[in-house]
């Protein structure tokens, strides 16, 4: 049988001039006088299904949902749309598609799910008109169902869950009802709880089987893009306006298991807990901030930011707990304290974490009840090494301002740390401001200089003084 044949048959069935306006049934694809005589039928033209009409030697692709909706100005490989159709000319395979006309068409669509459902009394739900011998024509069908019936609608299980562009977006390794799964989802656009709408259409639902291996260990929305991130890789998601949502694997340092609330983005650059420290992804290749931590492991982490500033509660490898803050304008660590964080929330500009017993903390930025000053220490290394010979340090000059009631004091060791020397030191007042402290060590070639107190203390700048003369002690 010719194409034609088949098609005319089709037509008388499902006439492509009732199809919707924005709708495009009919031959897409190859000869109307191709020797028909093998037809492979599906919902979709995707590659899979192009791959199986070359396999089993159809001579016609029969579809529900067009591949082609908009004009083609150009047909070759550089996109998935011209690929299969290119596929498809190549091995002499007739495409033809029946969209909203099968929809629509009396006994048909519409109809046929009616009949399945058992309805009576229904109804055409969309009326478009009347067929040439009377019969009306539309969308859907309404009516009533022979008894109650319960109506559910299924999430896909999955490890992470995000929000992007007015979808929900998750992912999944592992096993799920016994088969193997290691994929991507999306709902449809602005509907949430809709996962598994495929309607041929940008709006639907989404899933992806990826290729690397691994559980998935974290997600994230960065720049407009889904971030799904494996210890060794990340999958970048490129939301399409066509649908398609290409995605990516990039092989880089990624989230370490166990560290997925670790994603916080800090003045527009992505900070995560990996295998080898933290890491700061700005859209490129992720780099290594934690040069400064040196080579302690840690695990479990849960970030926070504000401020500047890059929150990070981590258990050590003797499951203690620490604060571990970044500060990523000035490129500097601080450990805090042993605060153990399960989630950080910020609201009103204020920067909460909860720990394990239920507590809210405020971290930054406010709070009702305050701290007790913060007991601090900071340690110089050997002063001196860098001078010419015949000159020694004679005085230390530290510019600092203390805050109100809190306390800076100031020792020196010339042993290398193992015994300290009182110097000084000074309370902050509400009338005192910047101010000076000396420090005037005995006559030596090179000494270490510890600062400590209570309370905020700003550090301005420390000053060297040095004069020439004899042999040192």
């Amino acid at each position: 049988m010719k194409c034609r044949e088949i098609i005319e048959k089709l037509n008388q069935l499902a006439p492509e001039h009732i199809a919707c306006g924005w709708d495009n049934p009919g031959l897409l694809a190859g000869r109307r006088d191709k020797e028909v005589k093998r037809i492979l039928a599906a919902v979709d033209a995707d590659d899979a299904v192009v791959e199986e009409a070359i396999e089993k030697g159809a001579d016609m692709l029969l579809t529900h949902h067009p591949l082609i909706f908009k004009p083609l100005k150009k047909v070759n490989d550089d996109d998935f749309i011209s690929r299969r159709i290119v596929k498809l000319i190549q091995a002499d395979i007739s495409y033809y598609a029946m969209h909203t006309n099968f929809d629509a068409a009396p006994g048909c669509m519409g109809d046929l799910a009616a009949d399945r459902l058992k309805l009576s009394e229904r109804e055409i739900l969309e009326p478009m008109g009347f067929m040439e011998d009377g019969r009306p024509f539309g969308i859907g069908a309404v009516g009533f169902l022979p008894e109650e019936m319960t109506v559910r609608r299924s999430v896909p299980e999955m490890d992470f869950v995000i929000e992007s562009g007015n979808r929900l977006w998750g992912c999944k390794y592992g096993v799920v009802d016994g088969k193997a799964v290691n994929e991507i989802y999306a709902s449809k656009l602005g509907d949430f709880k809709n996962w598994n709408c495929y309607a041929g259409r940008s709006t639907d639902s989404y899933v992806a089987t990826r290729g690397s291996d691994g559980p998935f260990t974290g997600a994230a929305d960065y720049l407009g893009s889904p971030l799904f991130f494996k210890e060794d890789c990340v999958e970048r998601v490129y939301p399409s306006a066509a649908g398609a949502h290409p995605i990516v694997t990039v092989r880089c340092p990624g989230v370490r298991k166990g560290s997925g609330r670790s994603l916080q983005t800090v003045e527009g650059v992505l900070y995560y807990h990996g295998c080898g420290g933290v890491y700061a992804f700005d859209g490129s290749m992720p780099q290594r901030v934690s040069q400064a931590l040196g080579e302690d492991e840690y695990h479990g982490a849960v970030a926070g930011g504000a401020d500047g500033k890059y929150y990070l509660s981590v258990l050590d490898t003797e499951n203690q707990p620490q604060l571990l803050v970044y500060d990523v304008r000035q490129g500097l660590w601080h450990r805090e304290d042993d605060l153990r964080a399960v989630g950080f929330a910020v609201n009103g500009g204020v920067l909460y974490a909860m720990t394990g017993a239920g507590d809210i903390l405020a971290l930054k930025g406010g709070g009702t009840v305050q701290e007790e000053p913060v007991v601090w220490r900071a340690e110089t290394g050997e002063l001196g090494l860098d001078s010419s010979e015949g000159k020694y340090l004679v005085r230390l000059s530290l510019r600092l301002r203390p805050e109100e009631g809190s306390t800076v004091r100031a020792a020196v060791s010339y042993d290398e740390g193992q015994t300290w020397q009182e110097q000084g030191g000074v309370t902050g007042s509400g009338w005192l401001r910047d101010c000076v402290l000396h420090v005037r060590p005995r006559r030596c070639r090179r000494l270490r200089l510890r600062l400590y107190g209570a309370g905020g203390c700003r550090v301005y700048s420390l000053t060297a003084v040095y004069e020439k003369g004899s042999d040192g002690p």
